[in-house]
């Protein structure tokens, strides 16, 4: 996928990725990330084509979608995560 799919993947998928993982995470808390994420894409899929094939390709982009944006409410510590998942530099 080129880099520009990727970021037209992204910008089409982000608005209903985010509001589902904000749903799934008030529905079930903290903890089980991978249990969430696969529940998370079975979900974002359903909405999306309920009930047809979806290609491998637009699949690992959802996919790819969900992580990000898990992973930057994560490290800004909206889940309640202690640490952020994203390496920060140290201030000088």
């Amino acid at each position: 996928m080129s880099v520009f799919s990727s970021l037209a993947a992204f910008l089409k998928y982000a608005p209903l990725v985010l509001e589902s993982v904000k749903e799934v995470e008030a529905a079930i808390g903290a903890g089980n990330g991978q249990s969430k994420r696969q529940l998370l894409l079975a979900y974002v899929l359903a909405a999306i084509h309920a009930g047809e094939n979806v290609p491998i390709a637009q699949v690992q982009a959802i996919a790819g979608v969900i992580d990000i944006i898990v992973g930057l409410l994560n490290g800004l510590g909206v889940f309640g995560k202690t640490s952020p998942s994203v390496a920060v530099p140290p201030s000088a």
